[in-house]
C-alpha cells in the first residue's frame, strides 16, 4: 500500500480492481431497478466513493449526495485516480454527516 487512496480501499474493504467493480456493479443493480440519468440518488456511508464514482459518472450533475462521518476519505480519494477530480463538478453534495447535509438544505427528498 503506497498512497493514501490504496489504503482507504483496505479500509471500506475493496481493495485493488475490486474498488472499480464493485462500484459498477452497484450501479448496474440501480439501473436494473428503475435509475436513470436523472434520477436522484442519496447514498448513506458513501466511504472513498467506490459505489459513488460510477453512479456519478452516469447521473445527470448535482443528482448525486454522498453521506459519510469519515471525511478523511474523501480527502484520499482526490489524490486517487485521474478522473477523480473531473467528478466533482457533477456532484450536488458529498458531506460528513446526515446533520449538516439537513441543516444545509432543510430535508432531503427522494422522488
Amino acid at each position: 500500500m503506497d498512497t493514501e487512496f490504496e489504503r482507504v480501499q483496505y479500509y471500506v474493504g475493496n481493495p485493488g480492481e475490486n474498488y472499480f467493480i464493485v462500484g459498477r456493479l452497484q450501479l448496474e443493480l440501480l439501473q436494473r431497478n428503475g435509475c436513470t440519468p436523472d434520477s436522484h440518488v442519496l447514498e448513506i456511508g458513501r466511504g472513498c466513493l467506490g459505489a459513488g464514482r460510477p453512479i456519478i459518472q452516469f447521473l445527470n450533475a448535482e443528482r448525486y449526495v454522498g453521506l459519510e462521518p469519515n471525511v478523511w476519505l474523501l480527502d484520499a480519494v482526490l489524490g486517487g485516480p485521474p478522473d477523480t477530480r473531473g467528478l466533482f463538478a457533477k456532484l450536488g453534495r458529498v458531506v460528513g454527516g446526515v446533520s449538516r447535509v439537513l441543516q444545509e438544505t432543510g430535508s432531503f427528498q427522494l422522488p
